[in-house]
């Protein structure tokens, strides 16, 4: 993932913002309404509107500047990063994974009760 600190160490309250803020949001604007197909608008990460309800680019972004990012929404799951996550988890059942899951014990006991006899 990458480093979101910059999406409240470059606002301030009344729209004190850093030019690093400002390009980022612009590409986190524009990777968010990117995704819609055919809609105008799309959940706002301002921190009254906290991902629930959908504004227009113009409005997100004047929430934004104006008030900047709801806390900790470093994973951005309401525009485009779901998927990212999903693979996340995925991967870590899957490092977890007992690869054999004793079926080669199985096998051989199997084996033993079935060919041992006669």
């Amino acid at each position: 993932m990458d480093d979101r600190v910059w999406t409240y160490t470059g606002w301030n309250r009344g729209g004190d913002v850093t030019g690093d803020w400002i390009e980022k949001t612009e590409a986190f604007l524009n990777r968010a309404f990117s995704k819609l197909k055919g809609g105008k608008s799309t959940w706002c990460p301002y921190s009254r509107c906290g991902n629930t309800r959908r504004q227009t680019r113009e409005e997100m972004t004047r929430h934004l500047f104006n008030h900047g990012f709801t806390r900790d929404y470093t994973r951005w799951t309401y525009h485009g990063e779901t998927n990212r996550m999903r693979d996340e988890v995925v991967r870590q059942h899957i490092d977890d994974l007992d690869f054999d899951a004793g079926v080669v014990d199985i096998l051989d006991d199997f084996h033993e009760a079935h060919f041992d006899e006669g």
